[in-house]
């Protein structure tokens, strides 16, 4: 099954996006449609200066669980 959900993500609160305290051992898509903004992928504590992944405007990575933009 696959189930789709855009979120509206905010620059000072992360956004999480899998479900908590279970590892769901779902695949994620996290796409940035943004043409200029910065997605910070990774866990917890996630912000600008400190994530796993940085998304671009306009790409996409598979993978994280909470987002915040910049």
């Amino acid at each position: 099954m696959t189930t789709h959900k855009i979120y509206t993500l905010s620059d000072t609160t992360a956004s999480r996006v899998t479900p908590a305290e279970t590892h769901s051992g779902m695949d994620i898509t996290i796409q940035n449609i943004n043409s200029s903004g910065v997605v910070y992928i990774g866990g917890e504590g996630v912000s600008s200066s400190n994530f796993g992944f940085r998304l671009g405007a306009d790409h996409f990575h598979i993978d994280g669980s909470y987002l915040i933009a910049d």
